[in-house]
């Protein structure tokens, strides 16, 4: 590549880098804080009970693998360190996707400086609403820039099947399921089923291994996290269709289409259509080819995976697959335009620094309002645990609790063990007797939870409440309940100006505290 070419690349991943960091200005402006999703404590809570006692547990109690390898041993990292503040992840996570954004650009070959600002821009535009929030996408586009550089490289013939076989592993080290979009790539970009073996056959080694491990540490070979999500088996998951359908539910005008455009399941479809109109038009052979293959493979297999495998609602960082979708477009785009590289003169190359300039700032504006300028703040599920567990606390005594949805930054908060009750972050022990509707009580005294949180609407004057494990909101498994009874409520935190329906449209407004073992058996 030539130096021009790098320090273009360079200075556009700067450019990436100061709107992500702009974002984050934004929300500290607006809201008072960097806003993470509460399933980023999952990860928090994880990684400092390893960096303190060695164990990769969530409660203190039962060993867990219910999360994503890689983003995990970063974050235990900083725990050993620097430790996992909201800045301290925030910031790193613009490092991590910045450096993706490098390497993407790395890969395009035409050094067309519209092609690449356009690219950027698009792509913040994309990262605003997932990167910065404490989860693994920012990881998953670094390691995703890695892989498709060296996509670019096999082909042309500067890499070999070990360097391919490398990047895919960090790929899907950083996010497991990447893997139906990184496996069907690999084999496109190697030309063959022949010559894809030994990277594959480098893949499989390293999943048996990682499987194995599993096995031997905590009972099942995968993330117990994804087999909570998949309880019900096969399935055809409504709740994934209706969300889709929804913002055209009134009718398909121009307000309707842009608010599906806007929301998760939008992008990525719009990204896979983009891909299959570009498709025809790749060079064949060419990475980009196999770029633009490989990632509508992929996601026909994601979405098969997500409608058909799958009971849970999905959540904006499942929406990964747009920037591979995204750069396997510009890729193509970066193919044709490569063949009609001329010498340009001053002005149409100030002209070109012009429209980049445009777009920056485009995304620029955009990157603002998606991050609350100009907007109410809103209360996070973070702000309402932290004031529930200063509350709670005198009465809970550190004591060990259970709760399900928004358990993450409450453990955080919470001075003493927090059992999950989903099960994302448990055992297989707990998956078992989720999947098996069971005695989900008697499993929670066994051990030695003495108080069931869990957020509700106003429950009024009540004698018994059913609590269940999985709240219907968010799964269409109808798991186990834990039936409490009013004697036993030791709190209930309530304050309408956090919990109102303009930031909370769940309408469960009120997290309330039951004290547990009365109701266990002797």
């Amino acid at each position: 590549m030539q130096a021009g070419s790098t320090r273009l690349n360079a200075v556009l991943s700067l450019v990436f880098l100061v709107l992500i960091v702009f974002g984050y200005a934004v929300q500290i402006a607006n809201h008072g804080a960097i806003l993470l999703e509460d399933d980023a404590y999952y990860y928090t809570v994880i990684a400092h009970n390893i960096a303190t006692t060695g164990l990769s547990t969530f409660d203190g109690q039962t060993l867990t693998n219910g999360y994503h390898p890689l983003w995990l041993l970063i974050v235990t990292g900083l725990a050993k360190t620097v430790g996992t503040s909201p800045l301290v992840l925030a910031s790193v996570e613009a490092i991590l996707a910045s450096l993706g954004i490098f390497f993407f650009l790395t890969a395009f070959r035409s050094g067309s400086v519209v092609l690449s600002s356009a690219f950027v821009a698009l792509a913040a535009i994309l990262a605003t609403p997932i990167v910065g929030h404490g989860m693994e996408v920012s990881l998953l586009i670094a390691t995703l820039g890695l892989f498709v550089l060296a996509v670019v490289r096999y082909v042309e013939g500067k890499s070999g099947a070990f360097e391919l076989a490398i990047t895919a592993a960090l790929v899907i080290g950083a996010r497991i399921d990447a893997a139906v979009f990184v496996l069907p790539t690999l084999i496109l970009a190697t030309g063959n089923l022949r010559r894809a073996i030994p990277p594959l056959a480098l893949l499989a080694i390293g999943g048996a291994a990682y499987a194995a491990i599993n096995v031997y540490l905590f009972g099942v070979p995968m993330p117990v996290s994804g087999a909570v999500k998949s309880l019900g088996g096969m399935q055809v998951n409504h709740m994934l269709i209706d969300k889709v359908l929804a913002p055209l539910a009134g009718g398909i005008d121009k307000r309707s289409i842009i608010v599906f455009l806007r929301s998760t399941e939008g992008k990525m479809l719009a990204v896979f259509v983009l891909a299959l109109l570009a498709l025809p038009f790749a060079r064949r052979p060419s990475s980009s080819a196999a770029l633009l293959g490989g990632f509508v493979l992929g996601f026909l297999l994601y979405a098969a995976k997500l409608t058909f495998g799958s009971s849970w609602t999905i959540w904006i960082w499942y929406g990964f697959p747009v920037f591979i979708g995204l750069h396997a477009v510009f890729a193509c785009l970066d193919d044709r335009n490569a063949g009609f590289v001329q010498r340009q003169s001053r002005s149409a190359t100030f002209a070109a620094w012009v429209v980049s300039l445009v777009f920056v700032a485009a995304a620029g504006g955009w990157v603002a309002k998606s991050n609350g300028l100009g907007q109410p703040p809103v209360t996070t599920f973070e702000a309402i645990n932290r004031k529930a567990a200063a509350e709670l606390t005198p009465v809970l005594a550190g004591d060990r609790v259970a709760m399900g949805d928004r358990a993450g930054s409450f453990a955080d908060a919470y001075p003493g063990p927090v059992t999950q009750i989903e099960g994302l972050v448990n055992n297989r022990e707990f998956y078992e007797t989720l999947k098996a509707r069971g005695d989900l009580k008697a499993l929670l005294c066994r051990r030695g939870v003495r108080y069931v949180l869990a957020y509700m609407p106003d429950l009024g004057a009540y004698d018994t409440v059913d609590v269940p494990a999985i709240r219907p909101a968010l799964s269409q498994f109808n798991g186990p309940v834990v039936t409490l009874a009013k004697a036993d409520e030791v709190g209930r935190v309530s304050d309408l100006a956090l919990f109102g329906d303009q930031n909370n449209p769940d309408g469960d407004h009120y997290l309330y505290a039951w004290r547990l073992t009365p109701s266990c058996p002797e």
